[in-house]
């Protein structure tokens, strides 16, 4: 988290960002920080703040709603590692995510009960610790 709000801060447009904005591209570095970004396969854009990647819409992986918030992430066989952090929670427009074919230990319980999220794809992975709950009351359509 550290990490991540030092990347955030030292952006020179960060004082122009609306809040919404500051707090999406926090967790977005936060996750990329926890899941050990620097060593995926494919990082465009993501921790950057050069030309047409300052926008984490176009960071590779990333898409986003006409007003610019996060409604997918997708880094499927990408060498993601470790525990998905619990600011995943503030994707709340979040519909579809896929981390399958990677390395991932653990989700947190937030994940789950993202109130949009509909396709949550981590098969192929090494998870420890999946949290407990009804999974048939939320709104996912499809859990691999």
């Amino acid at each position: 988290q550290y990490r991540a709000m030092v990347w955030l801060v030292e952006n020179t447009l960060y004082v122009s960002y609306p809040d919404d904005r500051k707090i999406q591209r926090w967790a977005l570095s936060t996750f990329y920080y926890s899941l050990y970004g620097d060593n995926w396969s494919v990082t465009d854009g993501w921790v950057t703040h050069k030309g047409d990647l300052e926008n984490e819409c176009t960071w590779h992986g990333i898409s986003c709603t006409e007003s610019g918030t996060v409604l997918s992430i997708d880094l499927k066989a990408n060498r993601v590692y470790g525990r998905v952090p619990d600011e995943i929670s503030l994707f709340v427009d979040l519909e579809y995510l896929s981390l399958s074919e990677n390395q991932v230990r653990s989700i947190p319980a937030s994940l789950i009960n993202l109130p949009k999220l509909k396709v949550l794809d981590l098969h192929k992975n090494r998870l420890q610790e999946i949290p407990g709950g009804d999974y048939g009351s939320r709104n996912l359509e499809e859990l691999y």
